[in-house]
């Protein structure tokens, strides 16, 4: 199903890029009120394409015939590096606001503005993906040249980044100004934008003391855990549920009382991530794995420093964070002694038991509407890794 689902996003996007490369061009008369019918309102993914040229068009500023040349490069790096890859984020929020919207607000109109808010998300994301292929040396993304790897872009990539960061905050205002929770979801993506690059910063720099020092605890769980909370954690599991509170304007207190059931939903999803790095195929994954050869932190390293035995340990600690085709081959030996892809499974199997008896005991109706739905959408499916 996963793989299913990768292909689909894969599809969907590059159709997109194609059909829709002159999008920021679009005539005036063409906005959110276009007509509604054909809106493909059961289809997550599909909800959100429908609506990326006009995020596309409203993430700047246009009409000014001086600053052409700068659009035409904005318009150029969205269509090439921002709907190709993963969309988690949007697609979090827009799963858990359709879970928990009344069912006579799940209008066209609504379904529109949920789409618009995901690429918010997702155009914040793009800047992190980008910062992410530039830090860790990546030359391709989705079976292509990295954004930043063109000949044409190279180190201008860095004023892409600031231009699709501040973007999503001028398409959120633009949208949602009126909406009565815009104050709280402006609160919510600032400290999203904020809490991810400190995430990132520390990713970055434990991967560079990991590889001078050798110090193992850098790649233990507490270590990895602090990574996660800030990188992937709060962006995904956190800001994005939040976010579906925000546009249904519901309380967010229920939301306080089951925080932890969501931040054990954060490490699963950067270890499904840490997964598929090591051990998904190139055609899956559309990049080459870089987490061995550059000492991260990942929930792999804290499993084999806690459960490996001491020679496993040993050599792992010896070759782990090297270039080393060689070094990176006893790792993935060690790796694969272990039963990493089986010991990753029963930990799935774990955080699903603990959240069904959380919300079976615990939870509010609202939150457990939005954690049975990640469960369903991003735990309970079926992932295909080689060794």
């Amino acid at each position: 199903m996963n793989n299913v689902l990768s292909v689909l996003r894969r599809c969907y996007s590059l159709k997109t890029a194609i059909t829709m490369e002159h999008a920021g061009r679009l005539s005036k008369a063409v906005n959110l009120a276009q007509p509604i019918e054909a809106f493909p309102m059961d289809d997550t993914l599909m909800m959100m394409m429908d609506q990326y040229s006009f995020a596309v068009r409203d993430s700047t500023l246009r009409g000014e015939v001086e600053l052409d040349p700068a659009i035409k490069r904005f318009d150029e790096f969205c269509y090439y590096a921002g709907p190709e890859r993963e969309l988690y984020t949007g697609t979090i929020m827009i799963n858990c606001y359709h879970k928990i919207e009344s069912p006579e607000r799940l209008t066209p109109e609504n379904l529109k503005l949920a789409s618009i808010l995901a690429w918010v998300y997702e155009n914040i994301t793009t800047g992190f993906v980008l910062t992410d292929d530039i830090l860790d040396g990546h030359k391709v993304r989705w079976k292509k040249p990295a954004w930043h790897a063109l000949p044409h872009v190279k180190q201008s990539s860095l004023l892409d980044i600031k231009q699709i960061s501040i973007g999503s905050m001028l398409l959120l205002q633009k949208y949602f100004r009126n909406h009565p929770r815009y104050p709280q979801l402006q609160n919510l993506l600032t400290e999203f934008m904020h809490l991810t690059f400190l995430g990132q910063c520390l990713d970055y720099i434990t991967s560079e003391n990991y590889q001078q020092t050798r110090d193992c605890n850098l790649l233990g769980m507490k270590h990895y855990k602090s990574i996660v909370m800030y990188k992937t954690g709060f962006p995904l599991y956190i800001a994005s549920p939040l976010g579906a509170l925000h546009l249904a304007n519901v309380d967010t207190e229920p939301f306080a009382r089951s925080k932890h059931i969501f931040e054990k939903l954060a490490v699963y999803r950067q270890a499904q991530n840490d997964m598929w790095d090591s051990f998904s195929d190139f055609k899956n994954i559309g990049k080459h794995s870089s987490d061995i050869a550059k000492g991260k932190a990942t929930w792999i390293t804290a499993t084999v420093l806690v459960e490996a035995t001491e020679t496993q340990r040993q050599l792992f600690l010896e070759n782990y964070g090297r270039e080393e085709p060689e070094c990176q081959r006893v790792v993935r030996d060690v790796f694969g002694e272990m039963n990493i892809v089986e010991r990753f499974g029963k930990f799935r199997h774990e955080l699903m038991r603990e959240c069904d008896e959380h919300t079976s005991m615990v939870a509010h109706p609202t939150v457990t509407k939005m954690i049975n739905v990640l469960i369903e959408k991003y735990v309970n499916i079926y992932e295909d890794y080689e060794l």
